[in-house]
């Protein structure tokens, strides 16, 4: 996706935008010391004896937390110019058929909730909308961004911390996906710092 956003940046002018979905649930978690300084953060993450129940019930927390990060990596990385921008955006809890396969046990609680808290597709929506054109007159205050509620919010403390920095720094994806296909590895090379 790198090379085309470029591409059209160089062609046509302009400041292409990547929009990722995350979520306020960011806030409730942070990867754990051990885990960082570790050799593989994703290893210790996937590892059998670590992914105990607990550490389960926080997972979707946490991808939630990597998405933030995630989204403030590419942009130390992308050489400029030309330039591109990488948001992420929360559209809150809406209703949808994602929960539809949701153990009979936890659905009547599930209900409530969406009944007093829940915002319709389109209202989550309107997110994704102004993190891609919200502010194309001056989209470098979006650049890097976490949006929620149609405005710029600071990420949890986790991701503005050395810590954070250091997670987000470790690059690890980049290696496991240059295994599955070397694609990868040769585009990280001739595009990214």
């Amino acid at each position: 996706m790198i090379p085309k956003m470029l591409e059209t940046a160089r062609k046509h002018s302009v400041i292409p935008i990547l929009v990722i979905v995350t979520s306020d649930v960011h806030y409730w978690t942070m990867i754990e010391k051990d885990v960082i300084v570790g050799p593989s953060i994703l290893a210790k993450l996937s590892d059998k004896d670590y992914c105990t129940k607990e550490v389960m019930n926080h997972r979707y927390f946490d991808s939630k937390l990597f998405n933030a990060l995630f989204t403030r990596s590419p942009q130390l990385h992308v050489p400029s110019p030309p330039m591109i921008t990488v948001n992420s955006v929360n559209p809150s809890f809406c209703f949808s058929g994602l929960r539809t396969g949701t153990p009979a046990n936890e659905s009547e609680a599930m209900r409530k909730e969406e009944e007093e808290l829940c915002f319709t597709t389109e209202e989550g929506s309107r997110q994704f909308v102004y993190g891609a054109v919200g502010l194309l007159d001056d989209e470098e205050k979006l650049r890097e961004k976490y949006i929620q509620m149609s405005d710029v919010a600071e990420e949890c403390n986790f991701v503005i911390s050395g810590d954070g920095r250091i997670v987000q720094d470790k690059g690890e994806l980049l290696d496991i996906l240059g295994k599955i296909n070397p694609k990868v590895s040769d585009v990280a090379k001739a595009y990214l710092d």
